[in-house]
């Protein structure tokens, strides 16, 4: 369906919800979900920040004890450019103390302390930033004791243990973040930071790339490509061809070519470690770069890694007989894969 489709789709299904609100309150006036119902549709339809509150508020006043209301009201603070974070976070407490077990409302009110600390943090009040944090923490795990699933709360309590310089529990938060959502960019670029000031510069660079995948143009992919260059300086030698490749790289840093091309300057210098990180980060990247499996391959086979091995020669013929890309393979190199494989019985 073309984008063009479904926004109108999507419209007309907003014309209708907020033609069924007004009936609703057409026959009871002051019945609060039909003015909820409106705020959602301001809210999640149209943005309108102002119009939805008014209706929420209106909700509100026909049931001051409307969990979802108060909680989609503290929303609309929150939003705000800037956001009214006092307001917001009274709007989540609110809802809380009518209702502990509702998860949104904690989480968000975990969001708006959070952020508050980070602001009293980012002015020099350290100890204001404590305070916050630390009650924003308390939400966090109880929500995790209710949902041990919830991607964010070990998100903001990885972010809060990074600001606070405790590496080993937010490389811990991070790491169960993607655990539980492969692929999360700031996540991923969080635990970039972690690694970065670990002094691991390999796992911040495996890290920050990862952070790139869903939406390169995002803002964490902006600071991702910026770290980037960071972590690279940071395993690099002072090497003027390595120099180049991190430049081409801050530049175009989802190009499979560029980290192919810098496995094989790291090889060429014995730094097999760093060239494997490198190409491994080419097939993430592009699963259809043939050539960067044929040297994983070789190198498994080399060091006796034969579990890596078996999967890299499997990823080279499958690859080369599909639609490659990129650089040609060299044909002794599948035929090595395949006799491999057979040796071993696989």
């Amino acid at each position: 369906m073309s984008a063009t489709r479904i926004a109108k789709l999507r419209t007309r299904l907003c014309e209708q919800a907020e033609e069924s609100c007004r009936l609703a309150l057409e026959y009871a006036p002051d019945y609060a979900h039909g003015s909820h119902c409106l705020g959602l549709v301001a809210l999640m339809c149209a943005g309108d920040l102002d119009r939805a509150a008014s209706h929420f508020k209106a909700a509100l006043a026909s049931d001051a004890d409307f969990a979802e209301a108060h909680s989609n009201l503290g929303i609309t603070f929150l939003r705000r450019i800037p956001p009214d974070y006092e307001a917001a976070r009274e709007g989540f407490a609110a809802a809380l103390e009518i209702a502990p077990g509702y998860r949104d409302a904690r989480e968000n009110l975990a969001l708006t302390l959070l952020r508050m600390g980070t602001i009293a943090g980012d002015q020099g009040k350290i100890e204001r930033r404590g305070e916050l944090f630390a009650e924003a923490r308390r939400h966090l795990i109880r929500l995790l004791e209710i949902e041990p699933g919830r991607v964010r709360a070990q998100h903001y309590l990885g972010f809060m243990a990074l600001v606070e310089g405790r590496d080993d529990e937010a490389e811990h938060r991070l790491g169960r973040c993607l655990a539980l959502a492969p692929g999360d960019p700031v996540c991923s670029y969080e635990l970039g930071n972690v690694q970065l000031r670990k002094a691991r510069c390999d796992q911040a660079i495996v890290a920050y790339v990862g952070s790139l995948s869903s939406d390169p143009n995002s803002d964490v992919a902006a600071d991702a490509r910026r770290a980037l260059s960071a972590a690279y300086a940071q395993c690099a030698l002072q090497d003027r061809a390595l120099a180049s490749y991190v430049d081409a790289i801050r530049d175009r840093p989802l190009d499979p070519a560029i980290h192919y091309d810098l496995g094989k300057l790291y090889a060429e210098k014995g730094l097999l470690d760093h060239a494997v990180r490198e190409w491994e980060i080419a097939v993430r990247i592009e699963p259809r770069y043939c050539a960067a499996y044929q040297p994983l391959a070789e190198h498994a086979r080399a060091t006796l890694d034969s579990e890596a091995a078996t999967r890299w020669c499997r990823a080279l013929i499958a690859c080369t007989s599909e639609s490659p890309v990129g650089r040609p393979v060299d044909p002794a190199a599948v035929t090595a894969c395949r006799e491999f494989l057979v040796d071993l019985g696989r």
